[in-house]
């Protein structure tokens, strides 16, 4: 892959994470309120839905990680993304949402789930 693609793609994805992260950090009252009480479970099953959706249609549609289980890969990813949000939420944002969206592409990069958007 040359490089400006990959750069592309890694504006690409880390301006949308930001936007993510930075959506939640202008709601940290309602997502701090969803993750710290009794319906947790609720909430972060259903984040954790849309996620799934997101990552096995850009698998799906780009053929990547062809060397292991589809759905495998999706619930790995998507698990870890929300479980990091969740993190991220209760330990009071302690990084800032740039830093998030750029952590997030490296962990992406390195299992080849660049594209989600």
């Amino acid at each position: 892959m040359h490089s400006a693609p990959l750069n592309r793609e890694k504006k690409e994805l880390v301006g949308a994470l930001s936007g993510i992260f930075s959506y939640m950090d202008e709601h940290i009252r309602f997502f701090s309120a969803m993750f710290l009480n009794q319906r947790t479970v609720v909430f972060r099953e259903r984040m954790l839905g849309v996620i799934t959706e997101l990552i096995q249609e850009k698998i799906d549609k780009q053929g990547i990680n062809q060397d292991m289980d589809k759905e495998m890969i999706t619930q790995f990813t998507a698990s870890a993304f929300v479980g990091l949000v969740e993190w991220w939420i209760t330990n009071n944002m302690h990084h800032k949402t740039r830093i998030m969206a750029e952590q997030v592409w490296k962990l992406f990069e390195r299992n080849d789930i660049r594209h989600i958007s």
